[in-house]
């Protein structure tokens, strides 16, 4: 779901490749940034004094 104001679309990779158009995955990089978060708070919560 886009932010309010946010113009968002989704489009198939196929017909946007042969239009020249580069498909990027911005969903994938906020579950990356979750990731990271995760296992920070992980370590910091487990470190051994």
């Amino acid at each position: 779901m886009a932010q309010k104001g946010v113009v968002a679309t989704q489009y198939p990779m196929g017909p946007i490749e042969e239009l020249g158009l580069l498909k990027m995955d911005f969903l994938g990089l906020s579950n990356l940034t979750i990731i990271k978060n995760a296992l920070r708070i992980i370590k910091k919560s487990t470190v051994m004094t």
